[in-house]
Parts: C-alpha cells; sequence; structure tokens
C-alpha cells in the first residue's frame, strides 16, 4: 500500500519483446570471477572477497582485472586471529580511483586507490558496519552505517568520517552477519548537496529519504509497505530510478520531488540497475530477467535469452553501450550489440547563447518533433516547461540550469548559465 508522497502513474506500456537474434547470440561469457564485483570500464573490474578460515579467523581481499579473466591481482588483503573481519562495501568513482571499507562489527577504516589498484592508502575515515560508500570526485566520501551490536539499532551518515546524521527511525547497515549479507541502505549523490538513501523501517516500510543540505536532514519522499528497495541509479541530474523486490520500479523526472511506479509486469526480486550518461540503462533480478531501456528508463524491454534457473546481482552499462551482467554464482556475461538493437531517435541539441542572459534559442542537429522542454535547477525543481524553442529567461536568478528536451521517444540534457 501506498502513503502520500508516490504519485501514482499512469501504467506505461512495456513491450515484452525479444531482442534481435544477432544480439542476443552475443552474449559472451567472460569469466567466473565471484560475488561482490565493480566494474569500471571495457577493461577493469575489481572485486572483494570475505573468507572465514577458522574459529574467530577471517581474512578480507580487494582484488583487481585488467581483462576480466580470472588473472586477478589482490592489492589489498587484512586478516584477524581474534575477530571476523570483512569489506564493507566497495565504490569506484572511474577505473583509477575508488574506495572501500573494512574492518569488523565494531568499526572499520575506508581505504583510497588513486592508481587503479597499485596502491591504496588509509583515508582516516572510519567506514561502519554494514554500510554503503559513495563519492562523486574521489574526494569527498559519503557512506551509511548501522551496528550490530548496538541494543538501540542505530543508523549513521557519515561525510568524511564525520557523523552528521544519525536515526533510530531507519535502517542503514545490514544488522546481521557483515560477511554473507548485503547492506540493507542503498546511496546516491546528484551534487555536493543533493543525495538520496533507500532503507528500511522496523515494521516493513520501505523509505526514499533526500537531502538537499549534504545529508544533515533527510527528508521521506516515497514510502512502500512490505517492500526492500534493492538499487538506486540517478543519471541527467533530475532522472532517477529506484527498484526493488516484486518487480517494483519507481523513476522520477524532479529529481525526487515525486516517484511515479513503472509496471513491468513481473513478480520476481530485481537485483541492481545502471544508466550511461545517453539514457542506456539496464535491469537485472531474479529468473533470468533483464531489461533494456533507451530514454532513461521511461520504458523498457525485456531480453529472454537467460534461463530462468540463473539470477542476476549486478549489471553494468558503459559509455560505449556495452552491457555485463553478473549472476549469482559468480559467472559475468558481456553483449556489445544489444544495446545498440534498441531503436532510439537520436538527436542532440545546442543552446544558444550560453551563457545567457534574457532569451536562450534550442537549435537541433537535424529536424524533428519534440515533446516540451523543460528547465530544472540544479536541486531538481522545474522552473518552466516549454513547447517553443525561444524561452524567455528575464525572471530567472542568475546560476547554472539544466535544460531538458523531450522528443517522443528519447530525452537530452544540458546546462546553461544564465546572468
Amino acid at each position: 500500500m501506498y502513503k502520500t508522497n508516490i504519485i501514482y502513474s499512469i501504467i506505461l506500456f512495456i513491450f515484452f519483446v525479444h531482442s534481435n537474434l544477432d544480439a542476443q547470440n552475443n552474449w559472451n561469457l567472460l569469466s567466473s570471477p565471484g560475488e561482490n564485483l565493480v566494474i569500471t570500464s571495457e577493461e577493469v573490474s575489481y572485486k572483494f572477497e570475505n573468507n572465514v578460515t577458522g574459529p574467530h579467523h577471517s581474512e578480507a581481499l580487494v582484488l583487481v582485472s585488467n581483462d576480466y579473466t580470472q588473472s586477478y591481482q589482490t592489492f589489498f588483503e587484512k586478516s584477524e586471529s581474534s575477530d571476523y573481519v570483512g569489506i564493507f562495501d566497495m565504490f569506484f568513482v572511474n577505473s583509477n580511483i575508488g574506495f572501500f571499507s573494512c574492518g569488523s562489527a565494531i568499526g572499520g577504516q575506508i581505504y583510497r586507490t588513486t592508481d587503479g589498484g597499485s596502491t591504496y592508502d588509509g583515508t582516516g575515515f572510519g567506514g561502519g558496519f554494514g554500510g554503503r560508500i559513495f563519492s562523486l570526485d574521489g574526494i569527498n566520501v559519503f557512506n551509511t552505517a548501522g551496528s550490530y551490536y548496538d541494543a538501540f539499532k542505530m543508523s549513521y551518515f557519515k561525510k568524511n568520517g564525520s557523523y552528521i546524521y544519525s536515526t533510530s527511525d531507519y535502517i542503514f547497515g545490514t544488522h546481521g552477519s557483515f560477511v554473507s549479507e548485503k547492506p540493507i541502505a542503498e546511496l546516491e549523490f546528484v551534487n555536493i548537496s543533493v543525495g538520496f538513501i533507500t532503507c528500511i523501517d522496523s515494521l516493513g516500510f520501505a523509505y526514499i529519504l533526500k537531502t538537499i543540505d549534504t545529508g544533515y536532514n533527510w527528508i521521506e519522499t516515497a514510502i512502500v509497505q512490505n517492500q526492500r528497495f534493492s538499487d538506486i541509479k540517478f543519471t541527467a541530474d533530475s532522472i532517477g530510478l529506484v527498484i526493488g523486490k516484486e518487480g517494483m520500479v519507481l523513476r522520477t523526472n524532479d529529481c525526487g520531488e515525486t516517484w511515479n511506479e513503472i509496471l513491468l509486469e513481473i513478480n520476481v526480486d530485481l537485483n541492481s540497475i545502471d544508466l550511461n550518461e545517453d539514457g542506456y540503462g539496464v535491469i537485472v533480478g531474479d529468473e533470468g530477467k533483464i531489461f533494456l531501456t533507451n530514454d532513461y528508463g521511461e520504458t523498457w524491454e525485456a531480453d529472454d535469452f537467460f534461463s530462468s534457473s540463473i539470477d542476476f546481482k549486478y549489471a553494468k552499462v558503459t559509455q560505449s553501450k556495452t552491457l555485463f551482467v553478473h549472476t549469482t554464482e559468480g559467472d559475468l556475461y558481456c553483449n556489445k550489440n544489444i544495446l545498440n538493437s534498441l531503436e532510439l531517435e537520436e538527436f542532440s541539441f545546442k543552446i544558444i547563447p550560453n551563457p545567457a542572459k534574457d532569451f536562450i534559442s534550442i537549435s537541433f542537429d537535424k529536424p524533428f518533433d519534440i515533446n516540451h522542454i523543460n528547465i530544472y535547477s540544479l536541486n531538481g525543481t522545474k522552473i518552466l516547461s516549454s513547447v517553443s524553442t525561444m524561452i524567455n529567461i528575464q525572471d530567472f536568478e542568475s546560476g547554472v540550469y539544466l535544460v531538458q528536451v523531450v522528443s517522443n521517444n528519447n530525452v537530452r540534457m544540458k546546462r546553461v548559465v544564465i546572468l
């Protein structure tokens, strides 16, 4: 049952059709790297392993590969003989810069590499039990945490190691075995001020929380009963999607002010979502489910190549539209053609002038029909919607804004500076 903050959307027509056979036959099994994988480019991937080696003895490893074979090289290793130690989470800004948190149930440390895993150092920031890491620039680090041994089950949000938000209303950490259980919360920031956490409470409600002040305060923007969100992804600053169990997909185009449900007409758990900057994306889930989009997640097309006996846990789309999917059994598949087979109305546009003061004109690389043009502030608030390509901006305050052009089956967005 939905509470007030979710807008009930008109059911979007989702076409469940097979992608063309040539594209399907180009699914290649690259390797079997195991669990806990992060892909950062066409060639580079990282993974971590938490191994229990004896009673109260364990080791944590972070490894890197440059060819997606099983030749992963260990660049971080930590072992304990008196307590269980593990990697809580791993996040990479790009192929060279990344963070991972390692520790025991009583606390952890966030480590960083800036040279693609050749070396690492401690950031001095505490990691926290069972939490997520996120960074936009490789310098500022956000993370969530929750303590399994805390009798009050407190959850925390931290920036650069400093506790700036704590709560007992929501659950951010695993509150279970950190070696095996996925963190409950997911974390994503659009810019240094605006961010989102998906989480649950003790009554079984799932929440999407939003901050506009770097995490000092959080407000509920969506609440769903008997749900657990599994992933969140934002692109083009204002467009975001959240997925969860039993086929749940929520989408926003106003930076989380409102969320609309997209019905995929399935009842399996969805586990991972990714989109590139051009709006190509993928959702993967249990029972071999893969869904593809070319319009920033407004519509989705099913790919039915894989057997229902396969469960997917992770997916990655590169800027060149190469698609990677990773199974719960640890197998990694790649397809370089399937996203190119989706029909897409390609276009580009210019904002003239930019910077601008009184008017802006939107020009296109070729003639075509547009639905409308939106202008958003950087925090996702819609300022204006127009069907005209000549827009009066005389009443706008000085600053940076986002211009979004929507066609029949595509969306493009660029920034404009208003003087």
